[in-house]
């Protein structure tokens, strides 16, 4: 994919303008930690671009290697999903070399609306997600339940999106102070009201025991 290589080309194009001292390690509050040679920047470019690459080949061959999928038609949703996700590592890894050829502050205030994009985007195309190992809420239960898969990506889905859509206009409008809190309080009720909601139902529901 050719927009996992954006980050490589700017890093190049801008070389000569970085320099030779850079943030090579931020914080959650997306904030320097540790500082190294400019040559760095190439390490971290490379194994970002690379989990880019190996994350979307993976979901464009989910169904050659997923017990779940095997032999069937791989769904658009999977390619979109992989596609998403592509663009949020390369913005992300964009976002870490521009910090490094301005101030840190021109770019900080990006992340957690990158993040909420993410999570938007994730949430509106969760409920089309088919049963499967690498994506999803994978858990014994939605494993062994169709039902249960789907009910639970359905809540799953309103969800993330909802989640997304307030992150981004957190990041967008409340001081940085607050942010850090506004994305714990995320990932945490992204995790847990739909591990409750599905174990709830596989409290109800059989397992109808499909591979």
């Amino acid at each position: 994919m050719a927009i996992a290589l954006i980050p490589s080309v700017y890093l190049a194009v801008k070389w000569e303008t970085i320099p030779e001292v850079v943030p090579v390690h931020f914080d959650g509050k997306f904030e320097p930690d540790r500082y190294g040679s400019r040559n760095e920047l190439w390490l971290m470019v490379a194994i970002i671009t690379g989990s880019s690459l190996l994350t979307y080949l993976l979901l464009e061959n989910l169904h050659k290697i997923d017990p779940k999928r095997k032999g069937k038609p791989l769904p658009v949703v999977f390619s979109r999903l992989g596609t998403g996700l592509a663009m949020f590592f390369s913005a992300l890894c964009l976002l870490a070399v521009l910090s490094c050829t301005g101030p840190l502050h021109q770019v900080d205030h990006l992340l957690v609306p990158m993040l909420g994009f993410i999570i938007a985007f994730s949430g509106n195309i969760m409920h089309s997600l088919k049963p499967n190992y690498f994506a999803g809420i994978r858990l014994p239960w939605t494993l062994n339940n169709e039902e249960n898969w789907r009910k639970t990506h359905q809540l799953s889905g309103k969800l993330w999106f909802a989640t997304g859509v307030a992150m981004i206009a957190a990041g967008l409008l409340l001081p940085r102070l607050h942010l850090e809190y506004v994305v714990l309080t995320s990932i945490l009720v992204l995790a847990a009201i739909p591990v409750a909601y599905s174990y709830s139902l596989h409290r109800k529901l059989k397992p109808t025991n499909n591979h």
